[in-house]
């Protein structure tokens, strides 16, 4: 090898050593230690300046993945403002217990708490964070200020449910605060605040359903039950005995909710209060259980929805009459009268009219009945696909069937394709892949075949 050729390799291994190390110091300053970014933070405060190292840090929290970012941004915080991703965890430990920084990332990411504790003994820290964090304020447990009234008042006033933890329970003010919050936290009110009208029309107001809080069952109006009754007829659930057992109410409850029915017992005597609650909500015959049997309250509620056909006596699942109104609104009702209605044609007919799936409730002599099936493909082949899977095998049946009714194929295609499969008759097969088409003839059906609704 020539002088200038040494001269010449040598230079580009000398340039590609230096590339190489401009590279590595920009793979420090740009990639995060994965597995203790901690570490890798401070082992580069020691090499670069302070402020090139924390810019790079609160730009973007994609950096973990070796990703560059600009370091150049002439603002930290705003760089912290313009980019959502960053998490205070990548920050080094001397700006954790920066106030200003720290509450500038908590009013980005407000449950990132990957901060200095010492910070909770700033006054200043504990009002900025009560005034812009969120519902949850857990973290003011850790703080030297539980006996800070006006300090415990913020923090009701933002999460009522706090009141449990401080030791306001018998302060109105206080109390008023938590329950305008979240009404609920009534419950953890002292006993005679409990029964404050004022508290207590607070805390309904923000949830109906703290009225189940109230110590005293007298203290309240029973017009106070009925409003609240007109908003959630569930509300009857934590009534006291005696407005539980007034008509008025007990009307008014299912009215808004007919599954209120649950929590009332019902009695035979009370045929107004059934009737209004299948009327608003069919699914509420299953805790009329003095009603099952009742044929008009068991008909309104099936006429609404035909799964309230669950609910009724055994006496009426076996009343065919009862069973073919259910089926002429929704045949998939069979399987409530599935010892009854399974093994009749008749009933599965008139099922299959309004929906296919009822076929898939037929005992599974029906299922495998030839004649019966090419008879009802004509009409209705969406029944096709719950017939028995063997007679798919039989492929003389599919080509009769497919002529009577072409809108089958695309259930016999998922027969064939699901199983990893390939018809034997070369008809079918280029039938199917669309090659050709199955020309219609007349097929022999059994003359004795009739159909309930013709």
């Amino acid at each position: 090898m020539t002088s200038s050729k040494k001269k010449r390799v040598n230079d580009e291994m000398n340039m590609e050593t230096s590339n190489n190390k401009k590279q590595k110091k920009n793979k420090d300053i740009f990639e995060f230690d994965q597995e203790n970014p901690a570490i890798r933070i401070n082992n580069l405060l020691h090499k670069y300046d302070t402020n090139t190292v924390i810019k790079w840090c609160i730009m973007d929290h994609t950096i973990k993945l070796g990703r560059e970012c600009d370091i150049n941004s002439k603002d930290p915080i705003d760089a912290l403002r313009r980019n959502k991703t960053t998490s205070m965890s990548c920050l080094p430990d001397e700006l954790k217990r920066d106030q200003d920084v720290v509450l500038e990332c908590l009013k980005i990411f407000n449950n990132d708490w990957n901060f200095s504790d010492s910070l909770f003994k700033s006054p200043y820290f504990v009002n900025s964070f009560i005034d812009i964090g969120g519902n949850d304020m857990s973290w003011f447990l850790l703080t030297p200020y539980g006996d800070n009234a006006d300090m415990c008042l913020k923090v009701l006033s933002k999460d009522g449910m706090m009141l449990k933890h401080l030791k306001y329970h018998s302060s109105k003010p206080h109390v008023i605060a938590a329950v305008k919050q979240n009404g609920m936290a009534l419950l953890f009110a002292d006993r005679n605040l409990r029964d404050d009208v004022e508290i207590i029309n607070e805390a309904t107001k923000q949830n109906p359903r703290a009225v189940r809080y109230i110590y005293s069952d007298d203290i309240m109006p029973v017009s106070f039950y009925m409003d609240l009754i007109k908003k959630d007829g569930l509300i009857i659930k934590y009534v006291p005995p005696y407005v539980k057992a007034m008509f008025s109410i007990r009307l008014e409850s299912v009215s808004q909710n007919g599954m209120a029915s649950e929590f009332m017992g019902v009695s035979n005597t009370e045929r107004d209060i059934a009737i209004a609650a299948v009327e608003n909500n069919p699914m509420a015959l299953k805790h009329l259980v003095n009603f099952e049997d009742d044929k008009e309250v068991v008909m309104i509620a099936i006429n609404n929805n035909s799964d309230a056909a669950e609910f009724m006596s055994e006496k009426l699942k076996k009343d065919m009459k009862m069973i073919e109104h259910c089926l002429r609104i929704d045949g998939e009702s069979i399987k409530y009268f599935y010892e009854v209605a399974s093994n009749d044609k008749r009933l599965v007919e008139i099922g299959i009219e309004n929906n296919s799936k009822t076929m898939y409730y037929a005992r599974m002599n029906l299922r495998r009945d030839k004649q019966w099936i090419l008879k009802l493909i004509q009409y209705h082949p969406d029944m096709f696909q719950y017939i028995c899977e063997g007679l798919y095998d039989d492929e003389d049946f599919i080509i009769n069937a497919l002529k009577l009714n072409k809108n089958i194929i695309t259930f016999i295609k998922k027969y064939y394709v699901d199983n990893g499969r390939t018809p034997k008759n070369k008809t079918l097969e280029l039938s199917l892949t669309g090659k050709t088409n199955i020309i219609l003839e007349d097929v022999t059906l059994s003359k004795d075949i009739q159909f309930c609704w013709k």
